[in-house]
């Protein structure tokens, strides 16, 4: 059990750690709205994210912020509730979880200190551009995955 909260943890601060130095990196390598092609598909593009993830719902209130801030504690403290009720849990489960709430905690970090998020990664075909999105958004997002995947193809009890 040890080992499996240890990995859970160290998973969290590495995609923390991974997440907010990429962000340092393009916010003090870039000018806002400045892109530059990485790959034939791929720009890294500074955008300031005031939505939720893929900056959706980026524009509307201040009140909107907090509601922001208090959804994402609120999931936050779902996932900790998900993963600490398991007692005899898989590492797997533990590198997922870990996954998800390090790029939660990413993003909440961003919205507490900046009152944004920092989005740069442009994926795009042509001119059809998925919108901007950064590292904590893709582990969290594979994090989700993954456990559709387990829970709905594999049929296990992941939740």
């Amino acid at each position: 059990m040890v080992r499996y909260k240890f990995l859970f943890f160290c998973t969290a601060i590495l995609v923390f750690i991974c997440d907010q130095t990429s962000k340092l990196f393009v916010k003090s390598s870039f000018a806002l709205y400045e892109s530059k092609k990485l790959l034939p598909i791929l720009n890294l593009t500074y955008v300031e994210n005031r939505g939720i993830a893929f900056g959706m719902f980026h524009n509307g209130s201040d009140i909107k912020h907090y509601i922001l801030l208090v959804s994402t504690i609120i999931a936050i403290a779902t996932i900790l509730y998900l993963f600490f009720r398991d007692k005899n849990g898989k590492a797997s489960k533990a590198f997922i979880f870990g996954m998800i709430i390090g790029g939660a905690a990413g993003n909440f970090y961003d919205r507490i200190v900046r009152g944004y998020v920092i989005d740069f990664f442009d994926l795009h075909l042509g001119n059809h551009h998925w919108p901007v999105f950064n590292v904590a958004d893709s582990f969290i997002t594979i994090g989700i995955l993954l456990i559709f995947y387990r829970q709905l193809i594999k049929k296990e009890e992941i939740l």
